[in-house]
């Protein structure tokens, strides 16, 4: 039952946590309607990646993976892939991802195999939006 409660009082925390960030991320306008002012754009809070075909389309039916880059260069741990959406593009968010790093972008097909990319692409220290090109 103390487990039970933990786990009620974790999720409940982390509900009321994701509430608050999207209320906060919405934004909103100045009081006197005043279009005019602008605000600094938000950070980003996750990886967009758009996976595009040699061709330029949007790629279908694949899936994108991150693999951490250590210290020394060498890849650590690959995290699992996530789809990409009708339009090619996937968003890797820190729920259930260790969130900023180095990464190396790797492509998958629909069973898990990696694709050939034109270029290799390692993302920078911080979120952001990254476009991959497959190889023909």
């Amino acid at each position: 039952m103390k487990m039970f409660k933990k786990l009620a009082g974790l999720c409940l925390a982390l509900t009321l946590c994701a509430g608050l960030g999207a209320i906060a991320s919405c934004g909103g306008s100045s009081k006197d309607g005043d279009s005019t002012t602008s605000e600094a754009p938000a950070p980003a809070t996750s990886y967009e990646v758009t996976v595009l075909n040699a061709d330029g389309t949007s790629a279908t039916d694949v899936k994108v993976q991150f693999c951490a880059v250590n210290a020394d260069g060498t890849l650590g741990a690959c995290y699992a892939p996530v789809a990409v959406d009708a339009n090619g593009v996937c968003v890797y968010s820190p729920m259930g991802f260790p969130g900023v790093g180095i990464y190396e972008i790797h492509v998958l097909n629909n069973i898990s195999q990696p694709l050939t990319l034109a270029d290799h692409v390692v993302t920078e220290a911080t979120f952001g939006e990254y476009t991959v090109t497959l190889a023909e």
